[in-house]
């Protein structure tokens, strides 16, 4: 409800909105979604990333992927995916996502 709320709010002139969400499949949130942009990155990336973020032990954030949708289930799902490995560069990938949706914008 609060996202809809903030984006209804949105100025008419914006061309679109992003939603980030870890579990928007889980979370059955995806129908209020016109396009689906996935971003992955391989589990020990994930998992080292997590820890350093956020302290958590290995165990604690394996538990957390455990109860996540396969990243292969989510990638099917998704319009756009974006890889965020370390070795791919990522701007460019964003930009292609954003060149696609405001051409079919037009």
């Amino acid at each position: 409800v609060a996202f809809a709320d903030w984006k209804a709010g949105l100025p008419s002139t914006t061309a679109y909105c992003i939603r980030e969400s870890a579990i928007l499949f889980e979370s059955k949130t995806d129908g209020d979604c016109d396009k689906i942009i996935s971003v992955t990155a391989p589990v020990k990336i994930r998992i080292s990333r997590v820890i350093e973020r956020d302290r958590e032990s290995k165990e604690s954030v394996n538990a957390r992927i455990s109860k996540q949708m396969k990243d292969s289930e989510r990638i099917e799902k998704s319009d756009f995916v974006i890889i965020n490995d370390g070795e791919s560069a990522v701007i460019p990938q964003v930009m292609q996502i954003h060149d696609a949706i405001m051409k079919n914008r037009a």
